[in-house]
């Protein structure tokens, strides 16, 4: 079977964890005998419209990668490009896959799943995140309030979302009405398109559930968690912190506002002088901001070890903490953190929110209110002064299911076959030869309003 796999970005440029969920089934597919393509986006700037690059993994993966040209892609208002549109069923003639297996849109273009259908090819498609629901992607609002459950709508999403930059003060009110339906209804086809829409938690599927009921959609996921390709890796672990000795605490992946960084430093801060270190690990996404999170709570002893690899992660010394801790705002759907934790035989202390909640009762996790700091010093508070407490969650944490990667392939393998067999939706027309020309120069039109704005980019 040949399948191809789109995402929005790729290995070694992003590291992030839908990123590296593709490329860990990309990379078991093909050892489970399936030819394999990708076609990613990428943070690159294309030259003269869609810059298109190809490479082939020592995996044997194939990988497209599509640069669009034009200003703030990322950007909600846009989610739709003519020219990634063409630039993609011209891939799909060249390469002809049995099944396409959409990761995400942004970056490239919202209708991957239609272009698909018109060439009659079956598609699959994982919701990784929030974004066909939230114009920010994860549903942590831009003025750091609570996560947020408001049905995708006019009102309050606009006007959340133009905090982000850049401004775009030539769209009207109306004609932003106009590109959220348009938006929404681009996604809801995509989702009514796909033969089959996956999920990698059951409280994720619910979340979504609700949010396309607003719309009309009835969206039936199904549950398949990603897997973790990291082998297990013998460490000793450090001992319960005992006549006076810290608790130490690791986090790794991005240090930032979303992942709750000032949250865990916060709380770990309300203990004495000495109970507690903290050890960081990933790159920053704002340069600055930690030292000045840092530079809050002077007594607190942290030390952030930058950016890391992957794949010596058991090695790290944040790796080597008595216990792993997330305080991330996002409404996680899965957590390839937790299963990394697992993995090197780590407890876990989480935020009670989106995936986190059915996954801590596999055990070897302490759960505490999301987003409290109160709460979260607390529940580390509890740790630190109760060895046993600590020893028994180190035990049941090699008791809690990690998705290896050939489990992974071969229930991939089942919803490909499956679709394959269904076939791609017979009711969809080509599409008029004039709508990527119309898309195009909605295109340039908007990004030349951004260039002789003064709004800052």
């Amino acid at each position: 079977m040949k399948v191809l796999l789109v995402v929005h970005g790729f290995p070694p440029e992003l590291l992030g964890g839908t990123e590296l969920v593709v490329a860990t089934d990309a990379a078991a597919l093909v050892r489970a005998g399936c030819e394999v393509v990708v076609v990613t986006g990428t943070l690159a700037r294309g030259e003269g419209g869609v810059a298109h690059s190809v490479r082939t993994e020592e995996s044997g993966v194939r990988v497209h990668t599509l640069a669009r040209g034009d200003l703030h892609f990322d950007h909600w208002q846009k989610s739709r490009s003519g020219k990634i549109s063409v630039a993609f069923d011209e891939i799909l003639a060249e390469e002809r896959p049995d099944v396409v297996h959409v990761h995400h849109w942004t970056r490239l273009s919202r209708d991957l799943v239609l272009v698909a259908a018109r060439r009659r090819i079956p598609a699959v498609v994982t919701l990784h995140d929030h974004f066909t629901t939230c114009l920010v992607t994860f549903r942590v609002p831009t003025d750091g309030s609570a996560a947020c459950e408001v049905p995708l709508a006019a009102d309050p999403c606009l006007s959340c979302a133009e905090r982000l930059p850049p401004e775009t003060p030539w769209v009207s009110q109306s004609e932003a009405h106009m590109l959220l339906s348009e938006r929404t209804r681009g996604l809801s086809r995509e989702l009514e398109l796909a033969q089959r829409v996956l999920v990698p938690s059951q409280a994720h599927g619910e979340s979504l559930e609700r949010a396309w009921a607003a719309h009309g959609l009835e969206l039936d996921p199904f549950v398949s968690r990603p897997s973790c390709e990291l082998d297990v890796v013998e460490r000793a672990r450090p001992k319960p912190p005992v006549d006076g000795r810290p608790l130490v605490l690791g986090a790794w992946g991005q240090v930032s506002v979303l992942k709750g960084i000032d949250v865990l430093l916060a709380a770990a801060a309300r203990l004495n002088p000495g109970r507690v270190r903290v050890e960081l690990a990933g790159r920053e996404q704002e340069h600055g901001w930690l030292a000045e999170q840092r530079a809050r709570f002077p007594n607190l002893s942290v030390e952030w070890h930058g950016a890391y690899e992957r794949d010596q992660l058991f090695e790290h010394p944040v790796t080597g903490a008595h216990v792993m801790v997330s305080a991330t705002r996002a409404q996680e759907s899965h957590g390839l953190v937790l299963d990394e934790a697992r993995l090197c035989g780590m407890p876990a202390v989480l935020p009670a929110a989106g995936a986190f909640i059915e996954r801590a009762l596999e055990g070897g996790c302490l759960l505490y209110e999301s987003q409290s700091v109160e709460s979260l010093a607390a529940c580390l508070d509890e740790l630190s002064r109760s060895p046993a407490e600590l020893s028994r969650l180190e035990r049941e944490v090699w008791s809690a299911r990690v998705v290896r990667p050939h489990e992974r392939a071969a229930e991939l393998l089942e919803h490909y076959e499956a679709v394959r067999i269904e076939g791609a939706p017979s009711s969809v027309s080509k599409g008029a030869w004039y709508e990527e020309r119309m898309a195009g120069f909605a295109e340039e039109a908007w990004d030349q309003k951004c260039s002789s704005s003064k709004a800052p980019e």
